[in-house]
């Protein structure tokens, strides 16, 4: 059984939308959650039925899944070949993660974040995808749907950016990175992302920004 700790419920609602109808049917059957509106799919997003709304989200995510891998090449997020737009997925990575602590935008902001010489990653989605978290805040999707709020996101924590600076992104992700990791450890989690940044660091380290579709924690290796 998948342990997830993250699922994007807009990202899972708008490819769940371009399934075949027969898919979308049978989603609607193993859940009382999911329905359709007009020509997309919707999950239920009552803070009532939040038990329910996540249990629409695990059983559609196979599907979505499934789709994205019949459709698209899906690269390891440390593939060289990683650019913009490409989906890449991790498999046992140890990642910080939290809602970083500030304005109201960024408490609105889940972040994922690895850091080493070669590499920096960070997934940025909606705190509202953290299947941990209570719903103490409201809908935040809008803040955290597109590669601006997330660029915008780096420059709250790590001072104003110029536009042209993404190398700079290495540093803010790197300082990012020390101080969840510090608060609240590490996990080894395993996910799957659409890359929508990949700068060169400063000192020639890969960055990768990344919207997450999901994340997981990875199971224990068995000895």
């Amino acid at each position: 059984m998948r342990d997830f700790i993250y699922l994007s419920r807009t990202r899972v609602e708008r490819i769940a939308a371009t399934l075949p109808p027969k898919v979308v049917a049978r989603l609607r059957d193993v859940s009382f959650g999911l329905g359709v509106v007009s020509a997309g799919v919707t999950i239920d997003r009552d803070s009532a039925s939040e038990r329910v709304g996540n249990s629409a989200l695990v059983a559609a995510i196979s599907e979505v899944e499934r789709a994205i891998r019949k459709d698209y090449e899906v690269l390891p997020y440390d593939d060289p070949g990683v650019t913009r737009g490409v989906w890449i997925e991790g498999i046992g990575v140890e990642m910080a993660y939290g809602v970083p602590d500030g304005s109201a935008k960024v408490r609105n902001a889940a972040v994922f974040t690895s850091s080493s010489q070669e590499r920096a990653v960070m997934l940025g989605g909606s705190a509202a995808g953290l299947l941990d978290r209570s719903p103490d805040l409201p809908d935040p999707t809008h803040l955290m749907s597109n590669p601006q709020a997330i660029r915008e996101l780096l420059r709250m924590l790590d001072g104003p950016l110029p536009d042209d600076s993404g190398s700079l992104y290495s540093y803010a992700i790197s300082n990012l990175h020390a101080s969840m990791a510090s608060a609240g450890g590490l996990s080894r989690v395993s996910f799957l992302a659409l890359a929508v940044d990949t700068p060169q660091g400063r000192h020639g380290e890969n960055v990768i920004i990344a919207l997450p579709l999901y994340v997981e924690l990875a199971p224990l290796l068995r000895r």
